[in-house]
Order: structure tokens, then sequence, then C-alpha cells
């Protein structure tokens, strides 16, 4: 085959071998990185984190603050979540990490701390209207009480399993108790106290309330008494009269 010089030569895509190619389907270059168009890669073959889907994007992990402020603006989108393995730098942490998240502005100040490794800053003045993080001005409530020193010393001085050792019925038992108990709070005491007394010698028992004026006995007789509010101070008790002593009992 020969050609004249200066003629035209017409070429279609069959002769080329392209004759399955559509031209409708190739990509423009307009639509690379664009809203409806296709995804780039940057120079490591990823798509850029600003062509990703913010619900689906990794969280940043970066060594310092530093490093999280050096990320470069393709890669800064608002929602970025980026964990700092040493935050503190950052004034409101004192040691360990914290976990970011950049808001709209997308600047190194729109960088917002929503997790902190030692604690969250707490600002008790939202919920209990306090200026402080300290109870010691918060009032205790109607029903929930604060628990003070000397309530939690009072409890401390309690051993533990006090009367463990010891059964109901022991400690029930009136013989193994210490202390007094007042007379009137006996029910027996009377018929108990006149079984120390001789029969011949037995009289009633009465109820004084003057030592000076104390009834007349027979010779040979003893009665008892129960002293009560004496006027003249004497304390009040169980008492045998012979109408010369007068002898506590009990």
């Amino acid at each position: 085959m020969s050609f004249k010089l200066g003629s035209s030569i017409t070429v279609d895509k069959s002769q080329c071998g392209l004759d399955q190619v559509d031209n409708v389907k190739q990509l423009p270059l307009s639509q690379k990185g664009a809203v409806d168009g296709v995804a780039t890669l940057d120079t490591n073959g990823f798509v850029p984190l600003a062509q990703m889907n913010p619900s689906t994007k990794a969280v940043t992990i970066v060594a310092d603050i530093g490093e999280r402020n050096a990320i470069i603006a393709e890669n800064r989108f608002t929602g970025l979540r980026v964990v700092v393995l040493d935050a503190t730098a950052d004034p409101s942490v004192s040691s360990g990490g914290a976990t970011y998240i950049l808001k709209s502005g997308q600047t190194d100040s729109d960088w917002y701390k929503t997790s902190e490794e030692e604690s969250m800053d707490v600002d008790t003045s939202v919920f209990l209207n306090k200026t402080t993080d300290s109870l010691d001005d918060v009032s205790a409530g109607s029903i929930n009480k604060h628990f003070t020193d000397t309530e939690k010393t009072k409890l401390s001085g309690i051993a533990e399993g006090a009367t463990q050792n010891m059964t109901d019925a022991e400690l029930l038992n009136r013989a193994n108790h210490t202390g007094t108990q007042a007379a009137s709070t006996i029910s027996d005491l009377q018929s108990t106290c006149e079984g120390y007394i001789a029969a011949a010698q037995k009289g009633l028992l009465e109820v004084c309330n003057d030592s000076n004026d104390l009834p007349a006995v027979p010779a040979g007789f003893v009665i008892s008494l129960y002293l009560k509010n004496d006027a003249q101070g004497q304390p009040n008790g169980l008492y045998i009269w012979d109408g010369t002593d007068l002898n506590v009992l009990f």
C-alpha cells in the first residue's frame, strides 16, 4: 500500500482493534474527586480522607498534640476523630492520652476533647449549681444525707463480726447482762425479796414517799417496803424496816 504525500487518511476503530470500546463509558478527568464522580488515590494508593464518608472514616491515632495539629488540610474534615497517645501538651490533660473530634472550622483551635485517659473535666455547676467540684458546699438532701467523718469514726469503732461468736440465746439471757435495772421493771421482785425474810417476820409490802414517816412495826417483826420519790432524798429502792433501822435490800 502506498500513500501520496499530503493526502488524508481515515482510520476507524475496527481497524485499530477498538471496535468494542464505547467512548461514552470513558470517565472525564473532571469527575475525579467530584460529586457524583469517582474518588482519586493519593501517593500511597489510598482514597484521601476528605473523599470518604464521615460515618465510615477510621479513627486516626497520633503520638502527640503536635502530630495531631500537623494533619494536612486535605485529610481534615468535620467529625474527624483522633486519638492522641500523649496529650499532655493540652493544658486540660495532666497525664496520658485523650480523644478529640474536629469541629466545622477544621483549624487547630477547633479540636474538641471527647474523652481522656486519666479523667474527664467535670463542670459541677451544670448539675449541682456549684462552681467547684467539691461536695463540701453541697447541702444534704431531705432523704439522702451526707456521711460525716464523725459517723464514719463511730462505725469504724465496731469490730467486724462483733456478736457473731455469741448466739441469740446468750445475748437475750438476762444472766449475761451487765449494768443496772430499775426495780419497777422486775416482775417477781416482791416475791423474791420476801423469800429472804423469815415467815414470822414477814409483813406487807408498802410503798412510802417519806423516810421520816415510816409505819410502826410490832416488836419482833420487820416489813419490806418500797421507797419511792422520798421527800428526804433517799434513793428509790426496796428496803427492810424493823421500826428502828432502814436497810436497803435492793
